[in-house]
């Protein structure tokens, strides 16, 4: 599986949920996990996201367990589900977006995200790119050109901090 497709699912599995005895340290747990998977991102805004959402569902998740053991157990349970269904709603969110990308435009976006290099790649199978700018942080440079070159995309013009690469 691909590294960055895993990152939802790390979010709940970077700590032992056997060792959380209240609810308070369960997400202490999730918060203290959260964090250390950002320190080995180099991009790491979609997985902070990713991770409070998780938390947030954690946190107001409706219930009737009778103990605290059965709740973690669900709540496992839940993450997994929700790691799995935040991958196909990756795809679900371009065929949405790729309709309102008419023919012939140029895209202007900034820095890489997973949900928008999909909705790119379908837009330019079918053919609605004349071409694309993208906007970049330095310290992401490598991974968003090496993310949107591979793909051949038209007319991609990448700018790094007032430098210009075509």
């Amino acid at each position: 599986m691909h590294k960055q497709a895993v990152q939802p699912t790390a979010c709940n599995l970077s700590f032992d949920p056997k060792s959380a005895g209240t609810m308070f340290e369960l997400v202490k747990a999730l918060n203290d996990g959260a964090q250390v998977l950002k320190t080995r991102s180099a991009n790491p805004i979609s997985l902070n996201a990713g991770c409070e959402l998780f938390i947030a569902f954690v946190t107001l998740f409706p219930h009737d367990s009778v103990s605290f053991a059965d709740l973690k157990t669900k709540l496992i349970r839940q993450g997994q589900q929700y790691a799995q269904d935040a991958l196909a709603y990756r795809t679900k969110i371009a065929e949405l977006a790729v309709g309102f990308i008419k023919d012939g435009s140029v895209i202007l976006t900034h820095s890489y995200s997973r949900v928008v290099m999909q909705t790119l790649l379908l837009a330019h199978q079918r053919k609605r790119i004349s071409g694309l700018w993208i906007f970049t942080l330095r310290v992401l440079f490598k991974a968003t050109q090496s993310a949107y070159f591979k793909f051949s995309l038209p007319k991609l013009v990448l700018v790094v901090l007032g430098q210009c690469l075509e």
